[in-house]
Parts: C-alpha cells; structure tokens; sequence
C-alpha cells in the first residue's frame, strides 16, 4: 500500500473492512463525537487534513482513501457510485463508529471559524 505523510495532529492507519482495505485519517478526541469526512473524485483523504485540524474540541475526526484514490487497496477498482456510496458505511462499521454526526453545514461553519482564528 502506497505511504503518503499527513499533516502533525493527523494519525494514519490502514483499515481492512468487508469490501476495502484504504488508508483512514483521524484526528481529535478519540471519544469525541465522530465525524466523518468523505472526499469526491480525483482527491483523497489528505484534501481533509487542514479542515480535520481546525475542528473544535469534542470531535473526533475521521477520513478515508475510496477505492481507487489515495492509498486504497489498488485492486478494489471503483464499481461506480453504488461502490463509493458503499464503502464509507463499511469503513465506519469497521473502525467501530454508530452515529457520525450529520450535520455537514454546522460542522463546516465549526471548522471555518476555527480556521479564521
């Protein structure tokens, strides 16, 4: 699997669920709330790096490589949407979190006043 360095703050580990093995990022409170961060086409966890440092306290950050980005198992080739749609829901059973928080609009309002500080 391809090593790509993080940012200081962000731990990287490589996760094995039912459908991938990829690169997970965390960062914050590990008994924070968890949110999950999920990067679009030709990018990868590392596009949420600075955004999961600048989250307040209480949080515990979370971002993986999808299939076919990033440090993901290069053989899980990307099966179209239903695939990406698929494998976050699996990253997230396998590092054990039950309730990410939803609120993407509050989270990036949290995140942007702590990064105009």
């Amino acid at each position: 699997m391809l090593s790509v360095p993080t940012l200081p703050g962000i731990t990287a580990r490589t996760i094995a669920s039912v459908r991938l093995t990829t690169r997970v990022l965390f960062s914050g409170d590990e008994a924070g709330a968890p949110v999950v961060f999920v990067h679009g086409n030709l990018t990868s966890a590392t596009f949420w790096e600075e955004t999961m440092l600048a989250m307040p306290a209480g949080y515990r950050c979370i971002a993986h490589d999808q299939r076919g980005f990033g440090a993901a198992d290069a053989d899980a080739a990307v099966d179209g949407a239903r695939g990406l749609a698929v494998s976050a829901p699996m990253m997230l059973l396998a590092v054990a979190v039950e309730s990410p928080i939803r609120n993407f609009r509050r989270c990036c309002a949290m995140a942007n006043a702590a990064m105009a500080r």
